[in-house]
């Protein structure tokens, strides 16, 4: 089942992308972009151990969403600049927040390794445009 969850969101964040390239050339449908947003949104959700709203699913682990977000960043990174303000947005006031919550706690080794993974991925693409917070992490 996480196979098949991290190929459909592949295909959804490559359309985003292909949507965000062409944005002159063809309208832009809002719907992809309200999908996606409400993905990260979700994600987001779950990767604090909180409930997502729209799949309301109980048994996904905090890691599947800290794995799957790391996936979409370091998949598409030029979807997180600060030109593209819903994804932006997420990532600096919701990712970021979670992401320094969950370093200062206690977490298995599992969960450790996969926050490590995502900071890291945050670091690495958009640290440049998200000052404050890559402080934070380091």
């Amino acid at each position: 089942a996480h196979m098949t969850m991290k190929q459909i969101l592949c295909l959804l964040f490559e359309k985003a992308e292909e949507q965000e390239k062409s944005k002159g050339n063809i309208k832009k449908d809002c719907s992809i972009m309200k999908c996606t947003v409400a993905v990260l949104t979700d994600l987001c959700s779950l990767s604090s151990g909180k409930l997502m709203k729209c799949t309301k699913s109980k048994n996904l682990p905090m890691s599947l969403g800290l794995e799957l977000l790391e996936q979409i960043m370091s998949a598409h990174p030029n979807l997180f600049q600060i030109s593209n303000k819903p994804y932006y947005e997420i990532l600096k006031n919701q990712l970021c927040p979670i992401l320094i919550k969950l370093l200062n706690s206690r977490l298995d080794f599992s969960l450790m390794v996969r926050l490590f993974r995502t900071i890291s991925t945050v670091l690495s693409d958009q640290g440049h445009n998200l000052i404050d917070e890559s402080e934070q992490l380091i």
